[in-house]
């Protein structure tokens, strides 16, 4: 009876993010036919560090996405890497709400508004320093705006696609930022702290800068010395 006996305590490998370390216990109750003994309680206190971290789970876009004006678009996927960790009352069927928008990569003054080309390149406010915002605007087109996880289905991928605003400026290869921010009752997933995704979009432009004649004036103009002069229309 005084020799001691050992017990093993392991964690569950959950796939919840809980923070680490986090607490456990192990309880014991004795069960015995001497009543000094039957029915005593103790407890252990454990301490459990835990291997799961909340992020979001971007698939297929690790070097970007390369999209096309009126053309070719781009799709990547978004999942959740932990099943989100709710209160009791929270509602599991929006458990992690993300949503998606996109900026042009731009900086500019946080007044103004007035474009600052040597701080170009900007994925969110935090990249353009103090008195400038990155400003956001219809260069990629996202879809859809928001996805929904719930605990069912927070490992299963989500298809987003991206496109090119189809405009009518010669701009020439330029590029826009997708921003993924996700709300939820489960802290792990709402900022701050989980930092914002971010997929770079490389768009390649549709339009060129020229000069066109109108159909009249394409064919060959006849100008006789001292005689009427010959109309041509010019567009851009």
């Amino acid at each position: 009876f005084s020799q001691p006996q050992s017990v093993l305590v392991a964690a569950v490998d959950d796939s919840v993010a809980e923070g680490s370390p986090h607490a456990g216990a192990v309880s014991l109750l004795a069960a015995s036919n001497d009543p000094s003994f039957n029915g005593s309680v103790a407890s252990v206190s454990v301490s459990v560090s835990d291997n799961d971290v909340a992020a979001l789970v971007v698939a297929g876009a690790a070097w970007g996405v390369n999209v096309t004006e009126g053309g070719v678009s781009a799709s990547y996927s978004v999942a959740l890497s932990t099943q989100p960790n709710l209160p009791a009352a929270a509602d599991d069927e929006a458990a992690v709400v993300v949503r998606l928008s996109s900026a042009d990569g731009t900086c500019v003054d946080a007044q103004s508004l007035a474009p600052l080309i040597a701080a170009a390149g900007c994925a969110v406010h935090a990249d353009c320093g103090a008195g400038r915002t990155c400003r956001t605007g219809t260069r990629a087109i996202v879809s859809p705006a928001e996805l929904t996880f719930t605990k069912a289905n927070w490992n299963v991928p989500q298809l987003v696609t991206v496109s090119a605003h189809a405009d009518s400026l010669p701009e020439g290869a330029h590029r826009a930022v997708v921003l993924h921010s996700a709300e939820s009752a489960d802290a792990q997933y709402s900022e701050p702290q989980l930092p914002v995704a971010t997929v770079d979009v490389s768009i390649t432009d549709d339009d060129v800068a020229a000069v066109h004649l109108s159909a009249a004036s394409q064919s060959m103009l006849v100008a006789v010395e001292g005689g009427a002069a010959q109309q041509v229309e010019v567009t851009q």
